[in-house]
């Protein structure tokens, strides 16, 4: 509805609402009175969760039911292209496994050339490297055995897929019809090759799909108008899709759709419209809903955003190390001359091994080492791989550090070091981690360093 000011005028915003932000009240009212319009490819990356995400995900939807809403065109690609998905992303998991053999054997070759050519002799080297990659296929295979799209079937029956269960459950009676042949004709051979050629939002970015799946975002985007028009009701629409033909491109990620769509939608229906990424959607649910959203599955949500319809799936949709080091002393405060003990955790909360990890920590100045101790994840005493860096000038008096092994995810390595403090004061005592990152594996821990604050009398 539009403002009127003192004089009896509409308000500039109002004419041109496209140009402005939407402010905080339009925003809370779009969420709290709107349309929720969920785009294909929200619905499709479903399928390249992890159950957990899903389920996240799931149990959102199920609480803004009532003001869910789907176009005609959403439904029928989602169906279309459910078995594609599925498909490609079991077919990821063998990809990566072959890409991993043939890596392999292509470092095998070059190795065994070195070897032949410049005398060096590269066995020892060699031997690593293959472990190392029998690891990564091994690991590639567990993580592809409990992969969430394993449960789910290539079949024509929801009973084998849980995904279609759950889309019939919460979208049954929230689709919208399909367009009158004639409206569909005249988007396909008029309209739609007309805006495309004036780049007029949106879909034009889609020219080069073949035939009439071309326009699968126009027609979309006349059924949500027809929507809005029908009901009164503003329309908040959740995509994946950070293309310029739905997106202001000024920032990165987009925050603003384009001024066309909104003000098109203003003037064919007379409400707002705007539009929220799938991460900031759940971001605005976990807000208004009092629902939290753990922070490794929006982080997971936000790593597959780039995925199109159709196209191949990341190969490990979340195989990740997670490292997160704590630290305590021990007593604090402590004493000048009396034993003080730092005890230091490292735990992978990630959802794969971190392999050969060490932990380190540095030797404060006012402190003479007494001993280091370590502690692997399987609870063997490893303190013989503990070892004393010289000083630098960052670290005049050392560093220590220790090497525990393999971290698998959802265990924890320990490292104790016993010191005498020999000068009163407060002192920060800083620790860290360290580990081989495989390749196609991520580590998205910003806490694999810590300090701990400790005073001495």
């Amino acid at each position: 509805m539009d403002t009127i000011d003192e004089d009896g005028e509409t308000k500039l915003q109002d004419k041109f609402p496209g140009y402005y932000r939407r402010t905080k009240e339009e925003l809370d009212r779009i969420w709290r009175d709107g349309i929720i319009v969920l785009d294909t490819n929200v619905l499709l990356n479903l399928y390249r969760y992890s159950e957990r995400a899903r389920e996240e995900l799931l149990g959102v939807l199920r609480r803004v039911k009532d003001q869910l809403w789907i176009p005609y065109q959403v439904a029928e690609e989602f169906h279309r292209d459910r078995s594609v998905v599925i498909k490609n992303q079991k077919q990821a998991y063998s990809a990566v496994q072959q890409a991993l053999k043939n890596a392999r054997n292509d470092v095998r070759d070059k190795m065994g050339k070195m070897h032949r050519d410049s005398g060096i002799e590269a066995n020892d080297l060699l031997k690593k490297v293959e472990e190392t990659f029998e690891v990564l296929i091994a690991e590639s295979k567990r993580f592809e055995d409990k992969a969430a799209i394993q449960s789910i079937k290539e079949s024509n029956s929801p009973d084998d897929d849980e995904v279609w269960r759950a889309m019939i459950e919460i979208l049954d009676g929230r689709v919208g019809e399909r367009l009158p042949p004639e409206r569909q004709r005249g988007i396909v051979d008029e309209q739609g090759p007309r805006r495309y050629e004036a780049e007029m939002p949106p879909g034009y970015k889609d020219l080069n799909k073949k035939g009439d799946r071309r326009y699968g975002d126009l027609v979309l985007w006349f059924e949500v108008i027809e929507k809005a028009r029908e009901t009164g009701k503003s329309i908040l629409f959740v995509t994946d899709d950070t293309k310029e033909d739905w997106w202001q491109t000024l920032e990165k990620p987009p925050r603003h759709p384009r001024p066309e769509l909104v003000n098109e939608m203003h003037r064919e229906a007379g409400v707002l419209f705007h539009i929220l990424l799938l991460p900031e959607f759940l971001q605005e649910a976990s807000n208004k809903l009092d629902r939290d959203i753990s922070q490794d599955v929006a982080e997971e949500i936000e790593d597959l955003r780039p995925l199109e319809i159709g196209s191949p799936p990341s190969p490990f949709p979340y195989l990740n190390v997670i490292p997160v080091v704590t630290k305590t002393a021990s007593p604090n405060p402590a004493n000048v001359g009396s034993p003080l003990t730092f005890h230091i955790t490292l735990t992978n909360e990630g959802n794969t091994t971190a392999p050969d990890v060490t932990i380190s920590d540095v030797i404060l100045p006012s402190m003479d080492l007494v001993s280091v101790t370590a502690t692997s994840a399987g609870g063997s005493d490893v303190s013989k791989s503990c070892f004393r860096d010289d000083p630098t000038p960052t670290t005049p008096n050392g560093a220590v550090g220790c090497r525990v092994g393999d971290i698998p995810g959802g265990e924890s390595a320990t490292m104790d070091i016993v010191v005498i403090p020999r000068q009163p004061g407060t002192y920060r005592n800083h620790a860290g981690s360290s580990f081989a990152l495989p390749p196609g594996i991520s580590s998205v821990s910003n806490r694999n360093l810590t300090n701990v604050d400790v005073t001495v009398l």
